[in-house]
């Protein structure tokens, strides 16, 4: 079962992000924005730079899900054309 808390506080970040950019949004911030404390947005990540990390793997989710659907392969060398 995925953590939906974890979830949570990840697409908080990416909103808050998405806002107010990097260098204006704290982990405080973006714990209020989840709605949960900001120990537990430091308990499921260590940094903002790992939440980052996190939010930006979850926005390109449905583009990388579309190019597996598409039979790309997302794990081997880039084409060369």
């Amino acid at each position: 079962m995925p953590d939906q808390t974890k979830d949570r506080i990840v697409q908080a970040a990416y909103r808050a992000l998405v806002k107010r950019g990097y260098h204006e949004t704290s982990m405080k911030d973006i714990a209020a924005e989840a709605g949960v404390a900001p120990g537990l947005a430091h308990y499921y990540f260590e940094t903002k730079e790992d939440l980052l990390v996190a939010a930006m793997e979850h926005a390109c989710q449905p583009v990388m899900d579309a190019w597996q659907q598409a039979g790309m392969n997302l794990t081997g060398p880039l084409p060369s054309s």
